[in-house]
């Protein structure tokens, strides 16, 4: 069975969508919080420093939670050689699937078809494995498999006198005896839920950071930033970082096509590697705005403390003594809009009439009261009519 098989097995168990349910739960989690708790922009971003730092510690133990690399001759382990010396694990040397027991196959490097050998080596074919016989047992009705024998490559000259039980090699890789599927899963969805979980509290900080009238303006500037330094860069940054740990490259049109084996390990350590540094990038710029927000909350604080300045008591004093109410008339009124019916009928061409304030009276002036729309009191209004409709009659 092939590689690529056995990785569309996997995905069909659901081991791909395996996150999602941790960034729902995440998204709704952290609007819930921020409605229970009325959190303001100063909680809300304390929320997710804490998030960006447990999931910073999650990257941390990613670095250790894998799985070593298979064992594949001429990949990542040497061939058995001539000689007759073990393999050394600790042997660094280039990928070369070409060895004295293969060279004459004439193998093609672009056909990834894995054999596991009983010397618990995975060949990455049956000919670069140097097999020469094959026969295929039924084990289901929907799984066959393929036993390979006349194998040079597993049969070295140390082994030459020895009887080799047959089959050689049997499709498919070796098993791996790594055990770090499940805590991998259950960390990935803890940090895809504390990754998730920021969302809602820094979208709650941008729209408290500015002026109502400005936050539809602010919520498109932050899309378009994360889309220019994130959204787009982010798959070519992380494309050539795992670009860097591959092994074996598919030969296409004289240059190479995709990867055909990776280093996991190196592979592990450069992506983690990068995810932390951006978390790390994106904790000091939310300590930032933390320090920001807390420097305006005392600010507004002092300030509503101390109350009003002594220069701005002195203002109001002031502006306090200007206000003259005994002054000039301010205003005119019609003598027919405030008189009785009977003298509006007798004086109907009367003309407008000053309304002053009296001057010879013992009324102070805040025993009047003042009409909003005239500025000046109606019992001083009232008093004037009075005067002038004894003057006439």
């Amino acid at each position: 069975m092939a590689l690529k098989e056995l990785l569309q097995q996997k995905c069909k168990k659901g081991y791909g969508g395996i996150a999602i349910p941790g960034a729902v739960f995440g998204v709704l989690m952290g609007g819930f919080l921020l409605k229970r708790f009325q959190v303001g922009p100063k909680g809300a971003i304390q929320l997710t420093i804490l998030l960006d730092l447990l999931a910073l510690i999650g990257c941390g133990f990613f670095f250790f939670l894998g799985c070593e690399n298979l064992k594949i001759a001429g990949a990542t382990f040497p061939y058995f050689n001539s000689s007759g010396c073990n393999l050394v694990e600790d042997y660094e040397f280039e990928a070369n699937l070409t060895s004295t027991c293969n060279m004459y196959c004439d193998c093609s490097n672009n056909d990834l078809e894995p054999i596991c050998g009983i010397n618990g080596l995975t060949y990455f074919s049956p000919c670069h494995a140097g097999c020469t016989q094959f026969n295929t047992n039924e084990v289901a009705p929907d799984e066959k498999i393929m036993n390979f024998t006349g194998c040079s490559c597993i049969l070295g000259d140390h082994l030459a006198s020895e009887v080799i039980m047959s089959p050689m090699a049997t499709s498919g890789p070796c098993k791996s005896t790594c055990k770090n599927l499940l805590p991998f899963l259950i960390l990935l969805v803890f940090m895809t839920f504390c990754v998730a979980g920021t969302q809602m509290p820094i979208l709650m900080v941008t729209l408290r950071s500015v002026r109502e009238v400005e936050r539809c303006f602010a919520l498109g500037m932050q899309f378009v930033i994360l889309r220019l330094f994130a959204y787009i860069p982010a798959p070519m940054v992380f494309g050539h970082i795992i670009d860097t740990a591959c092994l074996l490259w598919r030969e296409k049109c004289g240059g190479n096509g995709s990867c055909l084996l990776y280093n996991i390990e190196m592979f592990r350590h450069r992506y983690v590697g990068t995810s932390a540094v951006l978390k790390l990038v994106g904790g000091a710029l939310f300590s930032i705005v933390w320090i920001l927000i807390r420097r305006k909350n005392r600010r507004e604080k002092d300030k509503h403390n101390k109350g009003l300045s002594v220069g701005e008591m002195m203002n109001s004093v002031v502006s306090i003594n200007k206000l003259d109410l005994t002054s000039k008339p301010v205003s005119k009124c019609k003598g027919s809009h405030s008189a009785s019916s009977d003298q509006a009928s007798d004086d109907s061409d009367a003309e407008e009439v000053e309304c002053r304030l009296p001057h010879n009276t013992d009324l102070e002036p805040d025993d009047f009261d003042f009409d909003g729309r005239t500025g000046v009191s109606e019992d001083a209004s009232q008093l004037k009519r009075d005067k002038t409709r004894e003057s006439k009659l």
